[in-house]
Order: structure tokens, then C-alpha cells, then sequence
């Protein structure tokens, strides 16, 4: 208790207290008065803090003024100086600042102010015109001429969700324009002048042609690694095509294998694409098994695909009749059929696919049935030649003017993938027969059919060209190919 009064007492005697620091500086309690104190320890703290700022700022005005008179490279070894190995600039600034202009515009004679509105579900033209306090009866004006536009040129100008409005006012805040886009190529442009007349063009956006070469590494499929290499689902099916007779895309692939392919592309001035395809060449490593496709025009204008000896790729069944998210039911001698709950064999492949989803013949043939056929639906059967025909169930629709006896092509849409019949859930049956037997799309080995030009062998220089450029691209030994 002694001690700590003695303690109290001396902080009431004394109004400072020695701190640790200046005690090994030499200072005494006697003399921690304010004038013998340095600066930074014993002024009052707003007298501290007001010189401190007033010589802040004087060091920076007189290092200002340093810095413009100095000479560069001395304030650049300066500058070293302080940061070692670290590599300056110094810039020095205008005397006279340059004028810049408005970030926004300003109303003016030759300016307009543009609103833009991303639309929003459930949004009207009468609820876009209402937020922006605009005359209703002006922007339907305007869509109007957009819709008549549509009707003439078979291009849609209904609103949704996600689609962008520019809307153009005039100098007197009137409505004057309204543009949208059609799509990644194309806007269209409603204008209304002074007297009301509206007027509509349609803008194509500039676009080039380029040459697109991609190679991938398959890690655990096919579609992951063509995904993974930022080849579009349209190529992709090209591929497939391309290589249907010859390989399995979803059975023969393996981790390890590669692919290279070369492929025309449509783009815009920034590189988006539009229109992916025609492929130029493609080259697959299958299990140590190398694959080739060429493109080449020959002089009469046809376009064929060589394979890697120079030989004509022949007109095959394509493997698959649509595009497809996924397989639901594979070929197999029983399985338990979900809506009759019995155990069944399944006499051909089930694609999962969107209702709508188009449906394409795999060959040249003549339509066998085309109607409604028990629980497969909407159906139709076709007839390739004397040994191969394939049928196609559920369809939600048959595309007009096809009926029996009609004649199709390969590659042509002949319906559309629904759930008509017994199905549980939109897809495509898809059956293939030989000589009347059902055989597993999927294995089977697919007929080539004769073709026009068959023989024809492609230019070797060209051919040779090619084979060099996804050899060297891929790192695939092409060499053993077919030069010339």
C-alpha cells in the first residue's frame, strides 16, 4: 500500500514520466519540461501535429520543384539509389493540360442520347416505354416497322429475355430510333423522322473468313477432350460424319489417343464465331491407329474427302441420326421396358434428345412407312437398298410432304425427336436392319454406297501439304502415308 501511494505521489508531483527510451538517451525527470524535449516526443500533440503537416508539405512542394528542374538522369539515379535493381521511369508532366472530351455527351445539334435496356422476363414494349417515360404509342410505332421488316425479310423481332434495346432520342427528347440485334451477324434499325414516317434497315456486321487448327488429348472421352480444345458441337458432328464407317466416337476411343483438325470458320471483326465448318482435314490416333480426312475441290467443283492413301471417302450411313445429349438405352437382347414393366429385348439405340430436336436419315433411300404405328408413335421406315433399312420412333412430328414412297438423302430431316407412343420422356428410337434382322447401330460395320466420281484421287501435292501440317501440328507420324 506504501508503494503505491508513494507511486500516486509522484505522478501528481510530477506531470511527466521518463519514458524507457528517453532514459537511455540520458534524459531525467527534471527535465521533461516542453522546450527540452525533442519534437516528436514532448510538443503538444496539436502543435506536433500542425508542424509536422506544415513540414509535410513543404518537403513535398520543394521536392516538386526539385523534380521539375532537376536533370532526368540524376533523379533517376536518385531513384535507383533508394530502390537497388528496381528499373524507374520519370515522366514529366505538360506545362499545359490538354483538353479532353466530356465523358458524356452533351446534348447538342448533331447528338442524340441513347438509352439501353437489356430486356427482362415478363417485360412489354408498353412497360419499357413507361420505365424511361417515353410515348408508348411511339416505340410500338417503331417495333412495327421492325415486325413488318421481319415478316419481309423472315427475320424474328419478337422481344426476350436477354435481348438489348438501343433506343435513340433526339435532341428534343423525343423517341427517334430503336435498333436491335437478330443475331451475333445482323441488327436491324427502326428510324421515325419529324413528320412520323418510319423507316427500317437491316445491318450485316462485317465478317471475314479464317482458318481455325486445334488438337486435343483425350483424357477419359472424346466429347471432353474436343469440349476442352473449344471445338463447337457443330464441327464435332462433322467429325463424326466424317469418320462414321471408319470408327466409334463413343466406344473406340481411349485415354491417350489424339486428334488434330483443321476447319474453316466465319467470324466477325473480334473474333467471334458464326458459322463453323466445312472441316479441311481432321487426323485421329486411335489406339496407335492413325486416321485421315481431307477436303479437296476438284475441277469440277465438287467437294469429296480423301482418306490418308489418296483414296475417295465413300458416301457411308452416317452412324447417328441427330444430335444427341446423351444415349438412354443401348441394343440389347432383354431389358425391362419402363412402361410395361416386363423384361423385353431392345431392338435398337434410344438417343435423349429435346422434343423438336430434328431427326435425319443416315443414307439415300425411299420412305417404307411414314404414320402412327402402335408404342412407337409417329414412325417412319426407310429402305436403303436391297440389304439395309432403318426405322425412326416416337417423332413428335414427320416433316411435310414426306409419305411413303417418298425419296430422301442422306444427311435430310425427316422429323423431329418427340415422346408419341410408349415413352416415359422425349428421344428417338433408332433401328437398323440387315436383310430384315435387327442389328446394333452402334457395332455394326456401316456399308459404303457407290458414288458418284468414285476413283477420283486427290491432287498429291495438295494431299501432301496437308498430311506435313497436322503431322507437325499433332506430333502424329503421318510418314508412312501416302505421298505422292
Amino acid at each position: 500500500m506504501g508503494n503505491t501511494r508513494r507511486h500516486r505521489t509522484t505522478r501528481r508531483h510530477h506531470r511527466y514520466v521518463v519514458s524507457p527510451s528517453l532514459r537511455r538517451r540520458g534524459y531525467r525527470t527534471r527535465d521533461l519540461r516542453p522546450h527540452h524535449l525533442p519534437l516528436a516526443a514532448g510538443a503538444r500533440p496539436r502543435l506536433r501535429k500542425g508542424l509536422l503537416i506544415v513540414g509535410m508539405v513543404t518537403s513535398v512542394v520543394l521536392l516538386g520543384l526539385y523534380l521539375r528542374s532537376a536533370d532526368v538522369g540524376v533523379v533517376r539515379r536518385w531513384l535507383s539509389a533508394l530502390h537497388p535493381g528496381a528499373e524507374s521511369r520519370v515522366v514529366q508532366p505538360p506545362l499545359i493540360a490538354q483538353e479532353q472530351e466530356p465523358f458524356f455527351p452533351q446534348p447538342g445539334p448533331s447528338n442524340s442520347i441513347a438509352l439501353i435496356h437489356v430486356v427482362k422476363r415478363g417485360d412489354t414494349l408498353g412497360s419499357i416505354a413507361e420505365r424511361y417515360s417515353l410515348p408508348s404509342t411511339t416505340v410500338e410505332q417503331l417495333h412495327r416497322g421492325l415486325a413488318e421488316l421481319g415478316t419481309k425479310e423472315a427475320i424474328p423481332t419478337q422481344l426476350h429475355e436477354g435481348q438489348v434495346l438501343e433506343m435513340r432520342l433526339g435532341t428534343d427528347g423525343l423517341l427517334r430510333g430503336l435498333t436491335t440485334e437478330v443475331d451475333a451477324a445482323r441488327k436491324v434499325t427502326a428510324r421515325i423522322d419529324a413528320n412520323g414516317v418510319v423507316s427500317t434497315a437491316i445491318e450485316e456486321l462485317p465478317k471475314r473468313s479464317a482458318e481455325r487448327m486445334v488438337a486435343g488429348l483425350v483424357e477419359s472421352s472424346f466429347a471432353a477432350a474436343a469440349k476442352q480444345a473449344g471445338v463447337s458441337y457443330e464441327v464435332v458432328d462433322d467429325l463424326v460424319d466424317l469418320f462414321s464407317n471408319r470408327v466409334s466416337f463413343h466406344r473406340d476411343f481411349r485415354k491417350g489417343d489424339r486428334f488434330s483438325l483443321i476447319y474453316r470458320d466465319t467470324v466477325l471483326e473480334d473474333g467471334t464465331s458464326l458459322k463453323p465448318g466445312p472441316i479441311l482435314a481432321a487426323a485421329l490416333q486411335i489406339g496407335g491407329k492413325n486416321l485421315v480426312a481431307v477436303r479437296y475441290v476438284g475441277s469440277d467443283g465438287v467437294e469429296r474427302y480423301f482418306d490418308e492413301r489418296g483414296e475417295l471417302i465413300g458416301n457411308s450411313f452416317l452412324r447417328y441420326p441427330l444430335k444427341f445429349s446423351r444415349i438412354s438405352s443401348y441394343f440389347t437382347t432383354s431389358r425391362f421396358h419402363p412402361v410395361l414393366k416386363r423384361r423385353r429385348p431392345h431392338n435398337g439405340v434410344d438417343f435423349a434428345a429435346p422434343t423438336g430436336t430434328p431427326v435425319r436419315t443416315v443414307a439415300d433411300g425411299k420412305v417404307s412407312f411414314a404414320g402412327k404405328k402402335g408404342g412407337g408413335g409417329l414412325t417412319i421406315k426407310i429402305q436403303h437398298n436391297d440389304r439395309y433399312s432403318t426405322a425412326y420412333l416416337h417423332l413428335s412430328k414427320i416433316a411435310k410432304g414426306l409419305r411413303k414412297g417418298s425419296t430422301v438423302k442422306r444427311g435430310e430431316v425427316i422429323g423431329a425427336v418427340g415422346m408419341t407412343g410408349l415413352a416415359t420422356g422425349p428421344h428417338l428410337h433408332y433401328s437398323l436392319y440387315d436383310r430384315g434382322k435387327y442389328v446394333d447401330p452402334l457395332k455394326a460395320e456401316l456399308p459404303n454406297v457407290e458414288v458418284l466420281g468414285k476413283g477420283t484421287k486427290v491432287a498429291p501435292e495438295y494431299l501432301r501439304r496437308v498430311l506435313f501440317t497436322l503431322e507437325h501440328y499433332q506430333k502424329i507420324d503421318l510418314s508412312n502415308f501416302y505421298w505422292g
